[in-house]
C-alpha cells in the first residue's frame, strides 16, 4: 500500500523525484520487521521508541548476515535508514502520514479502542509533525500533507458541538 500511495503521490506532488527509487524504498521500508516484530507507535514512549530502535538495528544486522549475498537488498535498506536521498525522506514521511489515513478511513477505530481525548491526539500531531521536519526538511509538502490530514481526523473523530 504505501508503494501506491508514495508512488502516486509523488507524481503528483514532487514529479521531480525518482518514482523507481521511491517504490523501492516503500518495498523494503519495513523489512527489518520481519524479525524485529511491528511496533504501534500511537503515543509511543522514549524508552519504548529506543527499544524499537534496537530491535530494528539488531534486526538489519542479521539481515546482513543472511542476505549479504543480495547487495542491492542491503545498500537499499542501508540508504534508506540514513534518509541520505530525497526519495528515502518522502517515503519515510509518507509511512508516517499512512496512519493518518487508516485513521480517518476507519472513523479512528484504534484511537477509540485506546480512549485518546482530542488533546490528546493534538499532542501526538504535533509530536509527529515536529519529528518529520527532522528528515521532511525539504518536503513541505508532506509535511503540509500530514498537517492537513491531522486535522481532518481530528474534525471527524472530535467534531465541535
Amino acid at each position: 500500500m504505501l508503494g501506491i500511495v508514495a508512488c502516486a503521490l509523488a507524481s503528483e506532488l514532487r514529479p521531480d523525484l525518482d518514482v523507481g527509487l521511491i517504490a523501492q524504498y516503500a518495498f523494503i521500508h519495513d523489512l527489518v520487521e520481519v524479525y524485529a516484530g511491528d511496533t504501534v507507535t500511537l503515543g509511543i514512549s522514549e524508552t519504548e521508541k529506543q527499544e524499537k530502535n534496537r530491535r530494528e538495528a539488531e534486526a538489519f544486522e542479521r539481515i546482513k548476515n543472511e542476505f549479504g549475498s543480495f547487495p542491492w537488498l542491503i545498500m537499499t535498506i542501508e540508504d534508506y535508514e540514513k534518509l541520505s536521498t530525497t526519495e528515502a525522506r518522502f517515503v519515510k514521511g509518507v509511512d508516517k502520514i499512512m496512519p493518518t489515513i487508516t485513521h480517518i478511513l476507519n472513523n479512528g477505530q484504534l484511537i477509540k479502542e485506546r480512549g485518546f481525548t482530542k488533546v490528546g491526539m493534538k499532542n501526538i500531531f504535533q509530536r509527529e509533525l515536529s519529528d518529520m521536519d527532522r528528515y521532511s526538511y525539504d518536503l513541505p509538502e508532506i509535511v503540509d500533507l500530514k498537517a492537513k490530514l491531522s486535522q481532518i481526523f481530528t474534525n471527524i473523530m472530535y467534531p465541535e458541538k
